[in-house]
């Protein structure tokens, strides 16, 4: 279905059910993926922010954008990326 050209709606990454369960079952490739598809995604969302398009989207758009830094924030904290270690390397640091 496609939308009239006065109608946009706020970008969505590309695959982020398969992010979702590589960060689920902690594969390696999901913490980078995870944060270049937050990162995309926030800056497709902002020229929104700077124009004249309804409130509702421009209210939408904001929330998308600290949800995705909320996310990539999240990702990079070092629980998060300690997730990653094997166990015998989390042995050595504790």
């Amino acid at each position: 279905m496609s939308h009239p050209p006065s109608v946009e709606t706020p970008p969505v990454p590309q695959g982020c059910t398969s992010i979702a369960y590589g960060l689920w079952m902690l594969r390696p490739w999901s913490f980078p993926a995870t944060i270049v598809a937050g990162l995309v995604n926030a800056l497709l969302a902002l020229p929104i922010l700077a124009s004249d398009y309804p409130l509702a989207l421009i209210e939408a758009n904001a929330v998308l954008i600290v949800g995705a830094a909320l996310i990539v924030g999240l990702v990079l904290l070092p629980p998060s990326r300690r997730a990653l270690l094997p166990i015998r390397i989390l042995r050595s640091i504790t």
